[in-house]
């Protein structure tokens, strides 16, 4: 049993109300653990990601940023403000934080799909399809690029190919709804 004292009994009871979608005794719990703890990134990080959840993306930005001030290496915040910056059509912005990511980290997986997602928006189907190989050769055993790999041959005509990585995908994950779209 964790010392309520202690930040991280805050920390994680905010994680489990977040999953269980009480998303105010989530902010609460993190709030708390902020106090205990105002310069750990990850309990920014959270905040954010609670905010987004009760749709406040003011505040979930402002949250993400506090992380990414704390620790500019801070991946996961810099790729929450990513996705941000996608959603809100700000394409360029959402590029360079995608490109920053993958400096720090080159297997970054979530920057990888989230990068081939957004130049496939920009119309550049070749580096965005780069960027599937690159994410299924640096991750053979996660099955979502596999996916897009074979939705990508799927909509240019190439069946084997689709079948292929269809079934590579099945490999790593059998029952996944996707996976079984994709066969």
């Amino acid at each position: 049993q964790m010392d309520p004292a202690h930040a991280n009994a805050d920390y994680l009871l905010a994680l489990t109300q977040l999953r269980e979608k009480r998303y105010d005794k989530a902010l609460a719990a993190v709030r708390e653990a902020e106090k205990k703890q105002p310069k750990n990134p990850a309990t920014h990080n959270l905040m954010g990601t609670i905010h987004l959840r009760l749709n406040d993306r003011a505040a979930a930005r402002a949250a993400f940023e506090r992380a990414l001030g704390l620790d500019p290496a801070h991946i996961t915040a810099a790729v929450n403000l990513a996705n941000m910056d996608t959603e809100d059509k700000n394409l360029a912005a959402a590029r360079k934080r995608y490109e920053q990511v993958l400096v720090a980290d080159a297997k970054n997986v979530a920057a990888l799909m989230a990068l081939s997602r957004l130049t496939l928006l920009t119309g550049n189907i070749v580096e965005s399809f780069q960027l599937l190989q690159r994410a299924a050769r640096e991750h053979p055993n996660l099955a979502e690029p596999q996916i897009q790999l074979s939705a990508f041959y799927t909509q240019t005509g190439q069946a084997q190919k689709a079948l292929g990585h269809a079934i590579e995908a099945q490999k790593i994950e059998p029952t996944n709804p996707d996976v079984l779209h994709a066969l």
